[in-house]
């Protein structure tokens, strides 16, 4: 009887070490699913920040390259603003000279002949006035001239220059929009680096 009691005794000491190897196992079993879950989640974060520097960096190539190209036409415009303004100061001084050699040497010539009391020596002068004020307009309309073609070339850089300010604030755009997804995959990271010390820890233990 004794020897049956004691049978029975081990029986049930084997049943129960079994339930409590396979309740182990089966929690071993979790654990190993739930690290291996978190090892492929820290891979894949891993891997798309990787995408996301190369679009980063793509994106500052891109910043650089068009603001070279903007910066270039900064340069002409400011070339072509300061030729205007020597044009425009071309103008003003003919103008000024104009109306100076007028006061100096035709204005008498100009008073006999609305006086309609011409003298010879008038009357050469008013030719010469003539001659003289037509070639100072074609100079003048000349320079006009130029001012407008610099003036179609101006408009033309600051159209372009717009055009690649826009692209660039869309450029910035994106890539402040994948520095913060970068920022955010770190601390995913971070999150499950914790999550993997912590379940590690209880596997080992």
């Amino acid at each position: 009887l004794l020897s049956l009691v004691f049978s029975s005794s081990i029986d049930r000491k084997i049943r129960q070490k079994r339930r409590e190897l396979q309740l182990k196992q089966s929690q071993y079993n979790r654990m190993d699913r739930k690290l291996s879950s978190i090892a492929k989640k820290i891979i894949n974060a891993k891997s798309e920040i990787v995408k996301l520097d190369r679009k980063l960096r793509r994106l500052e190539r891109k910043i650089k390259n068009t603001q070279a190209i903007y910066d270039r036409l900064n340069t002409k415009k400011m070339v072509v603003d300061k030729e205007l303004s020597r044009l425009g100061e071309m103008i003003e001084d003919k103008q000024d000279k104009f109306i100076s050699l007028v006061a100096d040497k035709f204005s008498m010539a100009l008073v006999l002949e609305e006086l309609k009391q011409p003298t010879p020596k008038s009357v050469m002068l008013q030719e010469a006035y003539k001659v003289y004020a037509k070639e100072n307009n074609k100079e003048i309309e000349e320079i006009k001239n130029d001012i407008e073609k610099l003036n179609r070339e101006e408009d033309l850089f600051r159209e372009k220059q717009l055009k690649l300010q826009k692209e660039i604030n869309i450029y910035k755009k994106d890539r402040d929009e994948y520095s913060l997804q970068r920022e955010k995959k770190e601390q995913i990271i971070q999150k499950l680096a914790i999550d993997r010390a912590i379940y590690k820890k209880r596997f080992n233990a």
